[in-house]
C-alpha cells in the first residue's frame, strides 16, 4: 500500500547518508514544556501535525517554541475561557 501511493505522489528519490539525519526542532511529547514568549505551558498529548494544550496558553496566530526554544510553529486555534 505504501509504494502505491508513493507511485501516486510522484517521483521519489532515496539517498544513503552517512550520519542518521536530525530534526531541527524539539519533538512533542505530552507533558513537555514549550514557550509562548515568556510563557511556559505543558504539551497535554500529540494529534496529526502539532499538539493540543490548554486554551489560556496562546491566542490564535502566536508563535510557539519546544523546551529547547527552537521554533515549532504557531497556534492554529485557541479557546478560553
Amino acid at each position: 500500500a505504501f509504494t502505491e501511493r508513493a507511485r501516486r505522489a510522484g517521483p521519489v528519490r532515496v539517498e544513503t547518508v552517512e550520519e542518521a539525519p536530525q530534526t531541527f526542532s524539539a519533538g512533542t511529547v505530552g507533558g513537555d514544556p514549550y514557550y509562548t514568549g515568556n510563557v511556559r505551558c505543558s504539551i497535554g498529548f500529540s494529534v496529526h501535525g502539532g499538539f493540543v494544550t490548554a486554551g489560556h496558553c496562546g491566542k490564535q496566530g502566536a508563535s510557539v517554541s519546544g523546551w529547547d526554544r527552537s521554533y515549532i510553529g504557531n497556534f492554529q486555534g485557541s479557546s478560553f475561557p
